[in-house]
């Protein structure tokens, strides 16, 4: 049985029995045919906290004992999630334009484009006051 630390099995960091099984009936297959095996999973942490792992596996040569690297991607994911969800609003029916730390715009999305009438390089590295109508004093923008 493989283990994680002496007399520990490797079944306490999965979420269920069941996900253990799924793993070797998955995973065996492949290394016994000599390739390697790899795949992303939940693993539950000693505090019994999940985390996502990148997992990889494969035969140590001459000696038929396996191999295994797991790698914490927890926070690559919920980056990933949260672009996911960045990208999703950004192009949503609300005109937006993003700007840089100097104040000039660098992207637009298509709403943007639609409401004002600009295109997307007309806009490009200019400043937002490009929008300023003329039509309303300083009081209004404060």
């Amino acid at each position: 049985m493989p283990t994680l630390w002496a007399g520990t099995e490797a079944r306490v960091v999965f979420t269920t029995d069941q996900a253990y099984q799924s793993l070797g009936n998955n995973a065996y297959p492949v290394i016994n045919a000599g390739k390697v095996f790899r795949t992303e999973l939940e693993y539950r942490r000693k505090d019994g906290s999940h985390m996502t792992v990148d997992v990889s596996g494969g035969l140590l040569p001459d000696s038929g004992e396996s191999i295994w690297t797991c790698i914490d991607i927890t926070e690559r994911k919920r980056a990933e999630t949260e672009l996911r969800i960045a990208a999703a609003a950004f192009e949503s029916q609300e005109g937006m334009a993003i700007t840089n730390a100097s104040g000039s715009i660098f992207r637009v999305n298509h709403a943007f484009t639609k409401i004002t009438g600009y295109k997307t390089e007309e806009v490009t590295g200019k400043n937002p006051r490009i929008l300023k109508s003329g039509r309303h004093n300083a009081n209004f923008y404060a």
